[in-house]
């Protein structure tokens, strides 16, 4: 091996190594914003107001995830929506996050 092959064979191997250190710190920030984002959503979700049948009582509109919707019915699990023309969808009380009355 000459001086000029194992010069270049020296240098390629740094190369590799530090592109393998910064795709490793890549992958672990990825991953510790990930584990973030379920830590936040978690969070988010045990901080939120838990709606019960009587808050619903009166109300015209209620919103889930998916957007606002008109209420049909009221029971005491479960509230009814209309989500189309004529398509009602029952949605637990649960799952509502916000009313209009």
């Amino acid at each position: 091996m000459t001086r000029r092959t194992a010069s270049f064979a020296r240098h390629a191997d740094a190369i590799t190594r530090q592109a393998v250190a910064e795709t490793a710190a890549h992958r672990q920030a990825a991953e510790d914003a990930a584990r973030a984002r379920v830590r936040l959503a978690r969070e988010t979700e045990a901080a939120r107001v838990r709606l019960t049948a009587a808050d619903l009582d009166g109300a015209t509109h209620v919103r889930d995830r998916w957007g606002w919707h008109e209420v049909v019915r009221v029971n005491n699990a479960s509230v009814t929506v209309r989500v189309g023309p004529d398509w009602d969808e029952r949605l637990p009380i649960g799952r509502v996050l916000e009313v209009r009355r």
